[in-house]
């Protein structure tokens, strides 16, 4: 995983979802008539737009952590279950919630702001999953790895963090103790889908391990329309 690439990654979703927030309240305030059937309407369209940004993030987030540019098909199960997740949320907590705001004031919206930018969050486990799939094709090559979870530096951490930041010798022991990526569901840390701990899965022989340093992928990011 490139921690750099990945940090950059969630900045560019943040902005786009802020971006389809801002679009969105533009049409808000062209409406004359805040009835019930409209508000849950203008509620249901942020929800729409925003899951289409989603669409557009979530495989580039896999292929990040993956390190690769093209999406096996076990990716595109894991991809299609963040977005069935996201579109739940979406549907089930951001419409009722913006329905309200309208209904109380639609020309104060501003709650919204800090809301929205939270559901970036998911592009951080998906970054993860893909570490994920790396490792999984390791096993499939019959090569030796390790899965170390590194703390963020920059944060305070939470307590359940920092006694998963060592080095795993598979997948399947990372999972056994972690649960799941930083930021999952599965991790079930206190910190919760904020967190930015991070990844690395990478090769056991130190020959090997160097060569994928200094190899330069694509990276998935020019991907992101």
């Amino acid at each position: 995983m490139n921690r750099s690439e990945a940090l950059r990654l969630i900045d560019q979703y943040t902005a786009r979802i802020l971006s389809t927030l801002a679009r969105w309240k533009r049409r808000v305030k062209k409406v004359t008539r805040y009835t019930p059937f409209a508000t849950q309407a203008l509620a249901t369209d942020l929800s729409d737009d925003l899951a289409h940004d989603a669409e557009d993030f979530f495989t580039v987030a896999f292929l990040l952590g993956l390190g690769f540019t093209t999406l096996p098909p076990t990716g595109h199960q894991i991809v299609n279950r963040y977005l069935a997740l996201n579109r739940g949320f979406l549907s089930h907590r951001l419409v009722p919630y913006t329905t309200h705001l309208l209904a109380r004031d639609p020309l104060n919206l501003s709650p919204l702001d800090h809301r929205v930018s939270l559901y970036s969050q998911p592009v951080w486990a998906l970054i993860g999953e893909g570490s994920g799939q790396r490792a999984r094709s390791y096993d499939l090559q019959g090569q030796d790895y390790q899965v170390i979870w590194h703390l963020d530096d920059l944060v305070d951490h939470c307590a359940t963090c920092p006694p998963k930041a060592r080095t795993y010798p598979s997948w399947n022991d990372f999972l056994l103790h972690c649960g799941g990526p930083p930021g999952s569901l599965e991790a079930d840390d206190d910190c919760g889908p904020g967190c930015r701990c991070w990844l690395e899965v990478t090769p056991s022989n130190p020959v090997l391990r160097a060569a994928l340093m200094s190899s330069s992928p694509t990276s998935p990011l020019r991907y992101v329309r």
